[in-house]
C-alpha cells in the first residue's frame, strides 16, 4: 500500500466536541492525500465515538496509554505514522483548507520544518493573531533567547529531521513546554526552519489547555531553558539574566490579563531583578498596581 504524503498527528483526550473539528478541518485541505492518526489517551468522554464515526479509511484511532505526558502520545503517533512527513495538529486546534497544501510547498530543498501563524480564539476576547519566526542564520540562540516562535499544530516537518533529533523529550519537568525542548534541539542541529507569515490554521485557548495553567508552564520552560543554557559552550551571564527577565515578565503578562495582580506583581519584580534595565519590568509593574477596570 503505498504511503500517504503526509501524517498528521493528533493526541487526545476528553475533548471529543473539539477534536470533531479539528477532524473536519482534515477533510476540507486541498491536499486530500494524507493519513491522521488519533491517539487517544483512553479518553472518557466521547473522543472514540467521533473518531469512528468519520468511516474515512485515512483516520485511525491507536488507543495508548500516555500517563499524563502528551509527548509520549506525539511520539507514539510519529512511530506509527507511515508517511515522510510528519504534521502536528493538536485536537483543539484546527486547520484551514489550504494549510497542508502552502506547508508542503515550502518543504523543499534544505528546509526542514515548515511552521505559520495562527489565528487565536479565546473565551473571553476577540480573535488575535499569532505569529511565528522569524528565521534567522543563528536559529538555535534566537530561539534559546528570544523565546519560543514556533507553533505545534502548525508544524509540518520532514521525518528524518524529528528521528533525528530523538523526537519530544518525555520528561515530567517538561510537560507543556517539550515542544520547545524539540525546537530547540532541532535547530541546534542547523535544520532550516520556513515561516509563512499568514494564518493557516485557529489556535483555541481554554479553560482545560495545558499551556493555560500558568506556574505548571513557567516551571516547565524555565526547566527547558536551564538545561540549554548548561550547555552551552560560551554563556553570557547578561544574555542569560536579560532572558530569564523576559520569561519572569511573560508570566506577569498571563498573570495580569487574569486579574491574578498580587502573583502579576512578584513576577514583574523578578523580572527587574535580574534585568535592571529593562523598561518593560517596570511597566509591567506598574500596570499590575494600577486599579483594575
Amino acid at each position: 500500500m503505498k504511503p500517504p504524503v503526509v501524517s498528521v498527528i493528533i493526541p487526545a483526550y476528553n475533548q471529543a466536541a473539539f477534536l470533531k473539528e479539528a477532524l473536519e478541518s482534515l477533510l476540507n485541505q486541498r491536499v486530500t492525500d494524507w493519513e491522521a492518526i488519533v491517539v487517544n489517551n483512553f479518553s472518557e468522554d466521547e473522543t472514540a465515538a467521533v473518531v469512528d464515526a468519520f468511516e474515512d479509511p485515512r483516520i485511525r484511532r491507536v488507543d495508548f496509554r500516555n500517563h499524563g505526558v502528551i509527548a509520549a502520545s506525539r511520539n507514539e503517533g510519529a512511530r506509527l505514522a507511515r508517511a515522510e512527513v510528519l504534521a502536528f495538529l493538536d485536537s483543539d486546534d484546527r486547520w484551514y483548507p489550504e494549510k497542508l497544501e502552502a506547508c508542503l510547498h515550502e518543504l523543499t530543498g534544505d528546509v526542514g520544518v515548515v511552521c505559520h501563524d495562527f489565528d487565536l480564539i479565546g473565551e473571553q476576547r476577540a480573535t488575535m493573531r499569532i505569529r511565528t519566526g522569524p528565521y534567522a542564520p543563528d536559529f538555535y540562540r534566537q530561539l534559546l533567547f528570544k523565546s519560543n516562535c514556533v507553533a505545534t499544530s502548525g508544524v509540518v516537518m520532514r521525518r528524518d529531521v524529528f528521528q533525528a533529533a530523538g523526537g519530544f523529550s518525555e520528561e515530567r519537568r517538561f510537560i507543556t513546554a517539550e515542544d520547545y525542548d524539540l525546537w530547540l534541539r532541532i535547530a541546534k542541529q542547523d535544520v532550516v526552519f520556513r515561516f509563512i507569515n499568514r494564518p493557516l490554521g485557529a489556535y483555541r485557548v481554554h479553560s482545560s489547555s495545558n499551556s493555560n495553567a500558568i506556574p505548571f508552564h513557567h516551571e516547565a520552560i524555565l526547566r527547558v531553558v536551564e538545561q540549554h543554557l548548561a550547555e552551552l559552550e560560551d554563556p553570557d551571564p547578561w544574555q542569560a539574566r536579560s532572558l530569564y527577565a523576559k520569561l519572569f515578565y511573560s508570566t506577569g503578562r498571563a498573570y495580569h490579563y487574569r486579574g491574578q495582580r498580587a502573583q502579576a506583581r512578584e513576577c514583574f519584580r523578578t523580572a527587574i531583578r535580574y534585568n535592571p534595565l529593562w523598561a518593560k519590568g517596570y511597566a509591567g509593574l506598574v500596570l499590575s498596581l494600577l486599579p483594575s477596570r
